[in-house]
């Protein structure tokens, strides 16, 4: 049998198959590999496969029929690749990962259809298709300015200076708001650019009045980090000759060797120098995540701004069990990197204000991310069951009031004019424009 022919065989047996399995046991595979970050270590493997672990139900036959589910999955997502009703294959591995239980069955019927009929293209194949295409093929957005705080117009001089002189940007614009605090936009492209990314510095009085972070957490007598972790520049000039300008700019280097630098700016902003051979530009934005709420945010930003992870290749190191998450259309890469729970400085007292992104559709985002939310919360519970029944297996009680222990992500979204607001489960603000108004501010 030709290979053409195997495959549309395989397709039609996942079009008949997975109807008739249970929703448990499509459930039992569709949610049975998930990141395992350590809680007791912090941190574990490096990479996204190292942080997969299988979870096998207790369910009798369980096993069997996550398998059939599986091959009856694929087979089905093949079937609307083939009709063009997904329209890539990282949309297929997008809807096998997260399409609703509401719609495996629909998933089944419009893979079987188009593996009978690859042409056919009936209202009823496209009215079926069509809700599950929409599913993988969520809009995107790109990182565009992260926004920190500083205390006067003197300290703002000393920020600028920082990163223009020490890291070779260019003062992008300058405004004020209503109550007459200036900001001054830092970067190294223009703003319209499609890969552009800029640092805003903005006066903020209450700076000055706000309580000191804690530097320590006495609790596990460990020293407190930024939730901003940092922000990565990269060029062609080596760490050496980058030493001396980040210095005699007001930076402080903090540590580091030939393959990158460590600099703390005169606000406390970390910055990251690493070699690259190419202009200056913004490679990564980091930002730092609990363990306990890690598996969740990463989550999170994948399944609302359409960001996809991609492994680190690059000589600077980073947390292990870090994701490296970048977005189709542009942008600064994003790393979120796993630490310690109850090891974040308080959020509402720190440099870091949010970070913008830009989108095509704002109100798609925030669609999105409503769907994410209720998505995590369905994985939340599915955690606790398997959490409660490993408990009972231990010989355990379970508390009545039992809930899983640590920072737990608890996202939110709104709308405020054609703004979309996101906490994006551990406290941080992000905000997302639509592209075309961003672009109008500018003006």
């Amino acid at each position: 049998m030709s290979s053409s022919r195997k495959s549309r065989a395989a397709i039609v047996a996942g079009g008949l198959l997975l109807p008739l399995l249970s929703s448990s046991a499509s459930e039992s595979f569709l949610f049975s590999v998930q990141r395992s970050p350590d809680p007791d270590r912090g941190h574990a493997k490096h990479g996204s496969e190292a942080r997969q672990s299988l979870r096998p139900s207790s369910e009798p036959f369980s096993g069997l029929a996550a398998g059939i589910a599986a091959v009856a999955a694929a087979a089905g997502l093949q079937g609307l690749y083939k009709a063009h009703a997904v329209k890539s294959k990282t949309a297929m591995r997008a809807l096998q990962e997260a399409v609703p239980e509401s719609r495996r069955r629909d998933l089944a019927f419009a893979g079987f259809a188009a593996a009978v009929s690859p042409g056919l293209a009936s209202a009823e194949v496209a009215a079926v298709a069509a809700p599950v295409a929409a599913v993988a093929a969520p809009v995107s957005a790109k990182i565009q300015r992260v926004v920190v705080d500083v205390a006067d117009e003197a300290e703002l001089e000393k920020e600028v200076k920082f990163w223009t002189k020490g890291c070779q940007m260019k003062v992008l614009g300058q405004s004020k708001d209503a109550n007459g605090n200036k900001s001054s936009v830092v970067g190294y492209l223009d703003e319209k650019d499609v890969n552009s990314f800029s640092l805003e510095l903005k006066v903020d009085p209450s700076v000055k009045t706000r309580k000191p972070m804690s530097l320590l957490n006495w609790s596990v007598m460990q020293p407190t980090v930024n939730a901003l972790n940092y922000v990565q520049i990269g060029a062609k000039e080596s760490v050496f000759q980058m030493y001396d300008k980040m210095e005699s700019a007001g930076g402080s280097v903090m540590l580091g060797d030939a393959r990158y630098m460590d600099v703390e700016s005169p606000r406390g902003i970390q910055l990251r120098y690493a070699p690259a051979g190419e202009p200056f530009s913004v490679t990564l934005v980091s930002l730092n995540v609990e363990v306990p709420a890690f598996d969740a945010t990463v989550k999170f930003y994948e399944r609302t701004c359409g960001m996809e992870e991609i492994p680190y290749k690059a000589k600077a190191p980073v947390q292990e069990l870090s994701a490296y998450l970048q977005s189709p259309v542009g942008g600064p890469k994003l790393l979120l990197s796993p630490v310690p729970d109850f090891r974040i400085k308080e959020r509402d007292r720190d440099e870091f204000v949010n970070i913008l992104l830009t989108s095509p559709n704002s109100q798609k985002v925030a669609d999105q991310a409503a769907a994410a939310i209720q998505f995590g919360e369905e994985e939340e519970k599915a955690a606790t069951e398997r959490e409660k029944q490993a408990m009972i297996a231990r010989g355990e009680r379970v508390p009545a009031d039992f809930v899983l222990k640590g920072t737990l992500s608890r996202p939110n979204v709104d709308r405020v004019g054609s703004l979309t607001r996101l906490n994006d489960g551990v406290d941080n603000l992000v905000l997302v424009m639509d592209t075309p108004e961003f672009q109008k501010s500018l003006a």
